[in-house]
């Protein structure tokens, strides 16, 4: 298996995972989506981000991507 494919095959099985929770939108009330999505708008504001290098480098540590 190619290194594009073993990451495919393993994105696909922990997204359905019983441990994933891909439902999290209909567990929200309207409100609490808002509030959360502003969370984000506000983390962005305040420079609250990592960079993408140092995303995929903490992904490659946790789930040897």
């Amino acid at each position: 298996m190619t290194r594009t494919s073993k990451m495919f095959v393993r994105i696909d099985t922990e997204i359905n995972s019983p441990d994933c929770k891909p439902g999290m939108r209909e567990l929200l009330t309207e409100d609490d989506f808002n509030a959360e999505i502003n969370k984000g708008i506000s983390d962005l504001s305040n420079g609250n981000v990592i960079s993408v290098k140092s995303l995929l480098e903490k992904m490659n540590r946790e789930y040897g991507l």
